[in-house]
């Protein structure tokens, strides 16, 4: 059985370590759920449709999490490589989000046949794909109506072309059910970038997909400072001292 004043000085040290650690800030603490989006900003489910051509191929945001900047940047191109300009839409609820100027109704589309994709767009996420362990990442389709589907492909090189070697393997394949609906970005932390591109399909060649936007989630609150644990340290020893004066002095 502990002594009571043993006890004593455990409730001292208790309570000055508590007193330190609820009073001590971290740093850049942030939510559990914060969203970091590259999409069309501002998106209604309005009956008009608004057509805005970016005049850029390549498009990027900038966010500050836990004191620094990050960067996710989203590019368009062609089945080649050769750079396509991006283009975003807002055709009411469920056709919404980026796709490419001057395609059919300016989406991620297909070759003629249905056999392979016309285009596709690549999202670089090399600043934050190991920058949050434990966070997830998720990717928004659009347009992803009647048998339409969405590929998701990953890789570490940018000048890599979905389709061709070495990036023939379908990550994931997004379908109709979940159209709307936020799915996890397959692999995340392993990629430095991730392609996305409309599903082959010869029984329906003009099938065509928008992206509406990518958000990481679940990132972590950064840790206290370590001059903070080093003040719990002391702070504990100063705890543990004045039991030992006490004592002494009883």
């Amino acid at each position: 059985m502990i002594s009571k004043y043993w006890q004593r000085g455990l409730r001292e040290f208790s309570f000055l370590s508590l007193s330190l650690t609820a009073g001590t800030a971290v740093l850049g603490a942030t939510s559990a759920n914060f969203q970091f989006m590259v999409g069309v900003s501002g998106q209604t489910t309005s009956s008009s449709v608004v057509n805005v051509d970016i005049g850029s191929n390549a498009w990027s945001i900038t966010r500050t999490i836990n004191s620094s900047s990050y960067t996710l940047s989203l590019a368009g191109f062609d089945a080649n490589g050769t750079a396509h300009n991006l283009f975003t839409k807002d055709g009411g609820a469920g056709e919404q989000g980026i796709g490419l100027v001057g395609t059919l109704d300016n989406e991620l589309t297909l070759n003629g046949g249905g056999t392979s994709l016309a285009n596709y767009m690549r999202y670089d996420v090399s600043q934050v794909y190991q920058a949050f362990s434990g966070s997830v990442a998720q990717i928004l389709p659009g347009s992803t109506t009647v048998n339409e589907q969405m590929d998701i492909w990953g890789s570490n090189t940018a000048t890599d072309r979905p389709g061709t070697s070495p990036l023939t393997l379908v990550l994931q394949t997004i379908t109709t059910a979940q159209a709307s609906t936020w799915v996890n970005l397959p692999n995340w932390g392993s990629y430095k970038y991730y392609f996305v591109s409309t599903h082959a399909d010869v029984a329906s060649p003009a099938d065509n997909v928008l992206v509406q936007a990518i958000q990481i989630l679940n990132i972590p609150s950064a840790v206290p400072e370590p001059s903070t644990y080093a003040a719990i340290v002391a702070l504990g020893g100063i705890g543990a001292l004045t039991y030992v004066r006490r004592r002494a002095a009883k």
